[in-house]
């Protein structure tokens, strides 16, 4: 379990994991940012860990409930078969 303030130190870590031929999957617990809460939500969590894994070094996925099926059960194809390095997604 990670905090914001964390960043850098997760980021080495993914980095290191996946160096040694590692996948590695991040879970946001919200899909959608809220006021309420002071928690990061998967979009932005995807978005930022696309910019520093970018592509074509990393491939970069996520998965929420709010997609449909088919793309919940491609995007988890990809990441089984090991095309996917980074699996982001909600619980």
């Amino acid at each position: 379990h990670r905090y914001d303030h964390a960043r850098n130190a997760v980021f080495a870590f993914l980095e290191e994991e996946i160096a040694k031929g590692r996948q590695v999957y991040v879970v946001y617990p919200l899909i959608e940012g809220s006021e309420k809460l002071d928690l990061k939500d998967v979009t932005d969590g995807f978005e930022s860990i696309s910019r520093r894994f970018p592509l074509p070094k990393y491939a970069v996925s996520i998965v929420h409930g709010r997609m449909d099926q088919a793309t919940k059960d491609y995007e988890m194809g990809r990441f089984k078969k090991g095309e996917t390095d980074i699996l982001v997604a909600t619980t």
